[in-house]
């Protein structure tokens, strides 16, 4: 009896450890792989500090651009947040959709 609900429960902390790394491994992926990427569009300043070399800053300006100017059409239109500079821009590329 014991020894089955110990196995019980090694199990479950087993497959609750494999969601979180599959959720943590899709969050990772980017779009050129057709997979998981952050839209610039809807993204939160939370999910958009994600980004390499975004912080705290430079998400707020990000979503506050987006409010005044409405949705970006391109990513390459995130250079038209002040502080994204190019080389910014394409550290995050592979990282980031506007849809």
């Amino acid at each position: 009896m014991i020894r089955t609900s110990l196995l019980t429960f090694a199990l479950s902390i087993s497959l609750c450890a494999a969601c979180s790394t599959a959720r943590s491994i899709d969050h990772a992926r980017n779009d050129a792989a057709g997979t998981y990427a952050v839209n610039i569009n809807s993204a939160t300043a939370e999910e958009l500090k994600e980004l390499p070399g975004i912080g705290e800053t430079l998400a707020a300006r990000i979503v506050s651009f987006r409010q005044v100017n409405g949705p970006f059409r391109r990513v390459e239109h995130l250079m038209l947040v002040d502080g994204i500079s190019e080389k910014k821009f394409r550290t995050v590329r592979s990282l980031i959709r506007a849809q």
